[in-house]
C-alpha cells in the first residue's frame, strides 16, 4: 500500500551531502600519520598494560588519540564509564574526543562546548565514515575482499580521515543508507587510500554508477594549519600521559610546611591557584589543567557560612582532572560548567589540609 520510494531520491540526497560535507586536508592526514610514527615509542612507555597498542599504530595510521573509543552498550552500565579507563585498557569517551580535531585546526584550542559555538563549528555535526564499533561493521564486511574480524577497529574512532563535518541534520543518510555510505567509502580512498587496520580491497563494483556526478567540496588547507596540528599533537600527548598516569605520581605533596599553607606559598611556578568560599571548579580550571599538565591545583577555601572547613587543596593535575571529569556529566555542570560541594569530596580528602 505504501511503497518505499528511498531508491528515487538516494542519487539526489548523495548530491546534496556531497556538497556540504567537509573532509579533512590530505595533507593534514599525511602530517599527523608522520607524527605518529615517533609517538608510538612515546606511548608504549606508559599506556595501560593491557591495551592494544598495534589496533592505534600500524601503518598509515592516522589516529589522534591511540587508546580512546566509543563504548558499546554493555559497556556502559556503571555509573562511571566515561572517560574512564576500561579493563582492556581503553579510554571510553562519548563522542567528545573527535571534535578536538576539528576544534584545534579552527583556533588551536582544545574541544569545549563553548569554544564549539565560538568558532562556529556547532552548526556541524560529525559523521564517522566507517564503524569503529565493533558491531556496526555488516557493510564493512560485505564492501572489502578482507575483513578481519579478530582485529578491532577503534582506531577509527579518532582517526583524522574518518571524521567528516556535516551541517546538522544531514547526516543520518550517512549512518542509514547504504548507497550514501558507499560513496562516502569511494570519496574516502580517492582522498586517502585504503588506510585501515583491519579491511583491504575495497569493492569499488558496489559503489552507484551515479557517483561519478557528485561534485564534492574539495577540502581546506587552513592558513598556518601545520601549527595549529602541532598543538593538537601536544595536546594529546599531555593528555594521554595525565590519564594512563605517565610518570607523575596520584599522591599530594608527602610533607607540607605549615608555615607555607598559613601564608598559601604552596603554589609553584604554573600551578592553578584559586580561593573559594567551599570547594569549587569550573571549565576555565579545567582547560588551563589539561593545557599544562605538570600544573597542580591549588584551592584556598574560607568559608563564610556553610559546612566546608578552611583550608587549602593541593592537588596533583591527574588526580583533580580526573575528579573533574567524572562530574562534567552532572547536570550542573552541562547547565553552568561548575562544580561545588559545601564540604571535602570524599575522593580528595587526602589532598585537603586544615589551617
Amino acid at each position: 500500500m505504501f511503497p518505499d520510494l528511498t531508491q528515487n531520491v538516494e542519487k539526489s540526497l548523495s548530491k546534496i551531502l556531497g556538497s556540504v560535507s567537509h573532509h579533512l586536508h590530505p595533507d593534514i592526514v599525511k602530517y599527523i600519520i608522520e607524527s605518529n610514527i615517533g609517538f608510538k615509542e612515546k606511548f608504549q612507555q606508559y599506556s595501560h598494560k593491557e591495551l592494544n597498542i598495534h589496533e592505534f599504530f600500524f601503518e598509515g595510521s592516522d589516529c589522534i588519540f591511540p587508546g580512546v573509543r566509543r563504548p558499546v552498550n554493555r559497556e556502559t552500565s556503571g555509573s562511571k564509564w566515561k572517560n574512564n579507563i576500561y579493563k582492556d585498557g581503553t579510554i571510553l569517551n562519548d563522542n567528545t574526543y573527535p571534535r578536538h580535531i576539528w576544534s584545534f585546526l579552527v583556533n588551536g584550542k582544545p574541544y569545549s562546548s563553548s569554544n564549539w559555538k565560538i568558532t562556529g563549528l556547532n552548526s556541524f555535526e560529525l559523521a564517522h565514515i566507517f564503524g569503529h564499533k565493533t558491531n556496526e561493521t555488516s557493510l564493512e564486511k560485505n564492501s572489502f575482499l578482507k575483513f578481519e574480524e579478530n582485529k578491532n577497529p577503534y582506531s577509527l574512532f579518532t582517526s583524522s580521515s574518518n571524521v567528516v563535518l556535516i551541517p546538522k541534520g544531514l547526516t543520518k543518510p550517512t549512518d542509514k543508507m547504504e548507497s550514501v555510505k558507499l560513496c562516502y567509502y569511494q570519496r574516502h580512498i580517492d582522498l586517502y587510500g585504503e588506510n585501515f587496520f583491519h579491511m583491504t580491497g575495497f569493492k569499488k563494483e558496489l559503489v552507484p554508477e551515479w557517483y561519478k556526478d557528485i561534485r564534492w567540496i574539495d577540502p581546506i588547507l587552513p592558513t598556518n594549519w601545520n601549527q595549529k596540528i602541532d598543538l593538537l599533537i601536544n595536546y594529546r600527548e599531555q593528555h594521554l600521559k595525565l590519564k594512563y598516569g605517565g610518570n607523575q605520581s596520584s599522591k599530594a605533596p608527602s610533607k607540607v610546611v605549615k608555615e607555607d599553607i598559613q601564608k598559601n606559598k604552596l603554589m609553584t611556578n604554573g600551578d592553578i591557584n584559586h580561593s573559594s568560599t567551599r570547594f569549587f571548579v569550573n571549565e576555565n580550571i579545567y582547560q588551563k589543567l589539561i593545557v599544562n599538565s605538570r600544573s597542580n591545583f591549588i584551592l584556598k577555601v574560607t568559608p563564610n557560612k556553610g559546612k566546608h572547613p578552611k583550608g587549602i587543596y593541593v592537588i596533583p593535575n591527574r588526580v583533580i582532572v580526573n575528579y573533574i571529569e567524572s562530574k562534567r556529566s552532572d547536570y550542573n555542570w552541562v547547565q553552568n560548567k561548575t562544580y561545588n560541594q559545601d564540604g571535602v569530596p570524599k575522593d580528595l580528602k587526602e589532598h585537603f589540609r586544615y589551617y
